[in-house]
């Protein structure tokens, strides 16, 4: 009976740790969403290459349809090697929500993980109007090989930014969460739809959306564990092996 139970407590753990998943892209030769139903579409000429998204800065990016879902508190984040440190404004994954007033004037809400836009060479939430934008304090970037990027956005307002795995700079609140409910999508390598510019030019290793806004230490683990696969899969793997020897010597 102990086993069965044990089991059924795993079972319940993982459930919850692959819940707070909801995208997932590895660009293993693919433009699916291992997770949710968020496929990517391709635009002027961005390539999947060896594993990565590549874009070059100047008009390449890939985006979702509309997505019909809530994302409130949430972290976005990405494995992404820059071609160059001398660029500046681009998004790598963005949330883009484009609307049209009364008076037939188009506004764009977005959050975003952006390089070099306020800040030179430093990484930034970026957002509509620079609305929740700040200089969280954190070193200019120095590599143009793979780092590992997110962007926690809290149920306070709150937003911290983790560049492979620490904290980068402070957290800070500047202004009211942006819930994204219905018609929005997921951009890559864009910082925003109707933005003149915002491009980025990168390869984009792996893409991934979590509707939770993950701690430090979660943050930690999961760069830890590497781009793929999902951390929970991993301790699948080693529960359910465990758990077969724990068998074997009842």
């Amino acid at each position: 009976m102990k086993r069965y139970i044990f089991l059924l407590c795993v079972f319940i753990i993982l459930g919850s740790l692959q819940a707070a998943l909801i995208h997932q892209w590895t660009f293993n030769n693919t433009l699916e969403d291992s997770v949710g139903n968020a496929d990517l579409t391709l635009i002027n000429g961005a390539q999947l290459v060896n594993g990565s998204l590549v874009v070059n800065g100047n008009s390449q990016y890939a985006t979702t349809a509309t997505l019909h879902e809530t994302v409130g508190a949430r972290t976005l984040m990405v494995w992404v090697s820059l071609a160059t440190l001398s660029q500046g404004a681009g998004g790598v994954i963005s949330l883009d929500k484009s609307y049209t007033d009364a008076g037939a004037y188009t506004h764009t809400n977005f959050d975003s993980i952006v390089f070099s836009e306020n800040y030179a060479q430093k990484w930034q939430a970026g957002s509509e109007y620079g609305t929740r934008n700040y200089d969280v304090g954190g070193p200019v970037e120095t590599l143009t090989s793979e780092v590992c990027i997110a962007i926690s956005y809290a149920a306070d307002n709150s937003i911290t930014i983790y560049r492979n795995g620490a904290i980068y700079g402070s957290s800070y609140t500047k202004a009211s969460l942006i819930t994204y409910q219905n018609d929005f999508r997921v951009l890559f390598g864009y910082r925003h739809m109707n933005a003149g510019s915002g491009f980025i030019n990168a390869s984009i290793n792996e893409g991934r959306i979590y509707n939770t806004s993950l701690t430090a230490s979660e943050i930690q683990s999961i760069y830890n564990t590497g781009t793929v696969p999902e951390p929970s899969t991993a301790l699948l793997f080693a529960l359910v092996l465990g758990f077969f020897f724990y068998s074997r010597k009842k």
